[in-house]
């Protein structure tokens, strides 16, 4: 089974404005709703509705993504699709004038490589140029540390 319809077929069903997502647990017993707040930028075309083959089928861009918060403060970006080895990426939801971050990024690396990323916090986005070698299978993700975080 594709690692996307499991995904889907666990979350349940996505609203069409692409903030609320419902499931029931595995004996039907409970119902799970929970409202998304700036958990991603929205994906253009992405239908709502019960999350079905439809939706597993759908093909991100690289202007699609996911994000989750680290025990230490980092945000770890999830680019819904691989980017291309050298493609300069932009991340809205971290730009200066977002008014989403509140903190200057100091950090940004790629989970999985070693390669050192440049990049550069604008007012509009998060401008990653990607390394010459991406070598990831469905997802590309960025780990965003910020002043006052620590760095490992």
């Amino acid at each position: 089974m594709l690692i996307a319809v499991l995904i889907f077929k666990l979350c349940g069903q996505i609203s069409a404005q692409q903030n609320e997502i419902t499931t029931t647990s595995p004996d039907k017993n409970l119902i799970f709703s929970v409202r998304l707040k700036d958990v991603g930028e929205k994906i253009k075309g992405m239908p709502g509705g019960k999350l079905d083959k439809i939706h597993a089928d759908f093909t991100f861009s690289t202007k699609d993504f996911r994000f989750t918060e680290g025990k230490d403060g980092s945000v770890y970006a999830f680019c819904m699709t691989v980017p291309k080895a050298g493609e300069t990426i932009r991340i809205k939801s971290m730009g200066k004038n977002s008014g989403l971050v509140n903190q200057n990024i100091q950090q940004v690396t790629l989970l999985g490589s070693n390669s050192k990323l440049t990049w550069t916090q604008e007012d509009s986005s998060l401008k990653i140029i990607c390394p010459d070698k991406m070598d990831f299978s469905h997802v590309a993700c960025f780990k965003i540390q910020f002043q006052g975080t620590s760095l490992e």
